[in-house]
């Protein structure tokens, strides 16, 4: 009698799910700098479109760096929200399907073959509901840099003439 353990029972079924991995933190990667750029984009274009507003408050004596601090604080405060809103409803979507369950079309017979239910309940810890706000809250900020240090290079008097 030989006991085996699931990786020399089904070698295949450890190779899938090394390649499952590896393409989600690559679809992970994507679109965390999808998100980047667009946080880039969007805080570039609120200071592009507030160039006279800045160039009238450095006019009257406020420091570039503070401006900048503020661009990021800005960006801050719209990640904060927007993943804590997203966060919450990720949350109640996994509770939902670790109450209820899920399964794929097909997936009971692929299942069967692996010894494994045909519904899945999905368990999140802490860490995993954690980790990628984390990371994104992080991009965000360095993606707040660029705009905010184009307030450094701001002269007064030409950003009060831009319209």
């Amino acid at each position: 009698l030989a006991v085996l353990d699931w990786n020399a029972l089904h070698p295949g079924l450890k190779q899938a799910i090394q390649a499952d991995l590896s393409s989600a933190w690559l679809m992970y990667g994507v679109l965390i700098v999808l998100v980047a750029f667009s946080v880039l984009n969007t805080q570039l274009m609120s200071v592009l479109e507030r160039t006279r507003e800045f160039g009238v408050i450095t006019a009257l004596g406020i420091r570039p760096r503070k401006l900048a601090a503020l661009v990021m604080l800005e960006t801050a405060l719209m990640a904060l929200i927007g993943l804590a809103i997203g966060v919450f409803l990720g949350w109640l979507v996994a509770l939902y399907f670790n109450t209820v369950g899920f399964s794929y079309p097909g997936m009971e017979e692929v299942a069967q073959r692996f010894n494994l239910p045909g519904k899945m309940y999905p368990s999140v810890t802490l860490f995993s509901m954690m980790l990628g706000p984390v990371v994104v809250f992080l991009f965000c900020l360095l993606a707040s840099v660029y705009p905010a240090m184009r307030l450094f290079r701001l002269l007064p008097v030409e950003a009060m003439r831009a319209a």
